[in-house]
């Protein structure tokens, strides 16, 4: 990544540092190990799911957290290494995150499995480059600002996404239209195609056949469901929500590719045959 910032020699860079490091199986770097749970030189990396044991599954979240752990420690490095080459002073900076990770809080492990905020709610932070402001705020933001913020600021506005340089958007939204093959080891919500709204404090989670309401200042693992006790503000927040495509979520037409399971197979998204 360095050596193709050095090969630009001055002239305008959008650079993208993906980072895998937190993806199961989690490995935790040597100066992460055991940072949250005992480790053994004898202990194997091994895939989640949903049917382990719970003392297992608290082992993969502590190596998990060891990973991120990790993972900040070489985003610093990566950071002071842009610094060093005096690339930071002008440059907008965006750390994110596209998902966390679940742990069987709602019947589910792993990601891509649920909408609910231990697989949505992700971190944001920006830093503008010198001189520049950004509006602060603790309002929820969705990824597609984060893309539509970074487009205008290279002078390619993506229509009527929100520029968070002119403050938050009203609310956040999350769709999830399945994912049939992790089901078995990940768990059977994530057969179900969902939507997620957040507004403020509270977060609609709807079904095809059911609705949720959540308070998350108070509840923010989403344990109490009180769509029962607000119905009208559940009603206001579904009706706010666009009709999911469930005709998108149930193709199930899927054409083999070899090199293209390799590849995912190698990112970790796949399990290898």
């Amino acid at each position: 990544m360095l050596a193709a910032v050095d090969a630009a020699e001055g002239r305008k860079l959008f650079v993208l540092a993906n980072f895998l490091d937190t993806h199961a199986p989690y490995r935790p770097p040597p100066a992460s190990r055991g940072r949250f749970a005992p480790w053994s030189p004898f202990e194997h990396p091994q895939r989640l799911a949903v049917d382990l044991p719970e003392a297992e599954i608290e082992r993969m979240a502590a190596r998990y957290d060891e990973a991120i752990h990790g993972l900040d420690a070489a985003l610093d490095d990566f950071l002071e290494a842009l610094a060093a080459r005096g690339l930071l002073e002008n440059a907008w900076v965006f750390v994110t995150s596209d998902h966390g990770e679940a742990f069987g809080e709602h019947g589910v492990t792993e990601h891509g499995t649920s909408v609910y905020n231990e697989e949505v709610r992700v971190p944001l932070v920006v830093f503008p480059p010198r001189g520049a402001r950004l509006p602060g705020g603790s309002a929820p933001v969705s990824l597609v600002s984060v893309a539509a913020t970074a487009a205008a600021i290279a002078g390619a506005p993506l229509g009527r996404d929100a520029d968070l340089r002119h403050g938050s958007p009203a609310d956040a939204r999350v769709e999830f239209y399945a994912d049939p093959s992790k089901a078995k080891s990940q768990g059977r919500l994530g057969e179900e195609p969902a939507q997620a709204l957040i507004d403020g404090s509270e977060k609609l989670v709807r079904y095809r056949d059911r609705e949720q309401l959540f308070d998350l200042a108070g509840d923010p693992g989403e344990r109490r469901d009180i769509a029962g006790e607000r119905t009208a503000r559940a009603k206001r927040l579904s009706d706010a929500l666009p009709a999911i495509d469930y005709r998108r979520a149930e193709s199930a037409d899927v054409v083999e590719d070899a090199d293209l399971r390799k590849q995912l197979e190698a990112l970790g998204y796949l399990e290898a045959e």
